[in-house]
């Protein structure tokens, strides 16, 4: 599914949208979710630490936001909050402000090809 038609879909279907996201966390306090969080960010401290550099950059104006994905070229929009729908995703974690810049789809796709070509390796 497209970023385009996803959000189309979202658009068309608020209802089932929502009502998806309370059967996925239905059952799971708030709690356990802080408390996977902490767990992963004790698990990721790499990972943190890019990203706490990368949001300071992006608030302080030293890395701008594109609005478009640097792979598919698309323009995802914002949020409900207003916020892009653009994610960076890092190559490498030492670098935190070397970033492409990727849409909600493409970040994924891109990450489960990382995944399995870790897999492939082991």
């Amino acid at each position: 599914m497209s970023a385009e038609s996803s959000k189309r879909y979202r658009e068309r279907h608020p209802e089932r949208v929502r009502a998806c996201l309370r059967r996925v966390m239905k059952g799971k306090p708030r709690s356990t979710t802080k408390e996977s969080r902490r767990a992963w960010n004790e698990r990721n401290p790499e990972k943190v630490r890019a990203y706490a550099i990368m949001r300071n950059a992006i608030r302080t104006g030293k890395l701008v936001r594109p609005e478009k994905c640097e792979d598919c070229n698309t323009d995802p929009g914002k949020n409900r909050r207003g916020h892009m729908l653009i994610q960076a995703h890092h190559e490498d974690y030492g670098s935190p402000l070397i970033v492409r810049w990727l849409c909600v789809d493409c970040h994924r796709r891109l990450n489960r090809i990382e995944v399995s070509d870790r897999a492939v390796a082991h």
